[in-house]
């Protein structure tokens, strides 16, 4: 099933399984193509087709990786391939770029190994093995050309340019990527399913934390949409109908008034 990378005034783009595509906004006609084609031949082995499984859409180009361990740089106009870098370890569990960098999280033994490839070149700028074994959540390029590493237990800041890690703070129950989101001056996630706290990104200085939401940790939590003075949640609560709680200019089901800034 194709997704939807992006798209512009001419054209839309897609990821398959096996390719990414696009298509001409006017007619519907494909305008350019970038891997196998799956209807070349149905009989073919899928396991022999390369696959691409994470992509980026950045100022004007696609970033993806695939499961022989390939990261691709294509003209998101043209479908031109501009550079492509193998990487050791396999599939990539995390992929995400800015206008620098291209950074590129896998598998290395038990530990999880950051790559950053220069975002013009594909060219190695080294790599960084986090010390948390436990699985990368999310990757975020974050203000002041930081990136934001979001483990299930730790988040840390890394300096691309240095490969320094600026900060790291931990939690004793768990993250919730879900509930993530970057707002001006910082993020916003919760680090224990119950509670929202927001830090400032350059820092991690905790700028605040709302008072309990829900039942209890069990109760799924993640972020619904975001407004100028406000944004909400969604929960579920066990064995009952999904809830939505609204936090700045509005409360509802959360009884959390006052808890972020409208």
């Amino acid at each position: 099933m194709p997704i939807l990378l992006g798209s512009d005034s001419e054209r839309i783009r897609f990821a398959g399984a096996h390719s990414l595509f696009a298509l001409k906004r006017a007619t519907g006609q494909k305008a350019w193509q970038f891997g196998a084609n799956d209807d070349e031949d149905p009989m073919a082995d899928p396991e022999e087709l390369e696959t691409w499984t994470d992509h980026v859409a950045i100022a004007g180009r696609i970033i993806s990786s695939s499961d022989r361990g390939d990261v691709v740089c294509i003209n998101a106009s043209t479908g031109t391939l501009q550079w492509r870098r193998e990487i050791e370890g396999g599939t990539a569990s995390h992929l995400a770029a800015d206008g620098q960098f291209v950074y590129c999280a896998k598998w290395r033994g038990r530990n999880n190994v950051i790559h950053f490839l220069d975002a013009a070149t594909g060219q190695s700028r080294g790599e960084l093995s986090c010390e948390d074994s436990r699985p990368i959540q999310l990757l975020y390029p974050s203000a002041d050309n930081g990136l934001l590493v979001i483990m299930a237990k730790s988040i840390m800041r890394i300096d691309p340019a240095s490969l320094k890690i600026e900060w790291s703070i931990a939690t004793p129950r768990h993250f919730l990527v879900s509930t993530f989101l970057h707002d001006e001056g910082g993020f916003i996630l919760s680090d224990d399913a119950r509670r929202i706290i927001k830090r400032d990104d350059v820092t991690g200085r905790l700028l605040w934390r709302s008072v309990p939401i829900g039942k209890d940790d069990r109760d799924g939590l993640w972020t619904v949409d975001r407004w100028p003075h406000h944004w909400s949640l969604a929960m579920s609560y066990l064995h009952s109908m999904p809830m939505a709680g609204c936090f700045g200019e509005t409360t509802t089901v959360s009884a959390c008034a006052g808890s972020l800034p409208s």
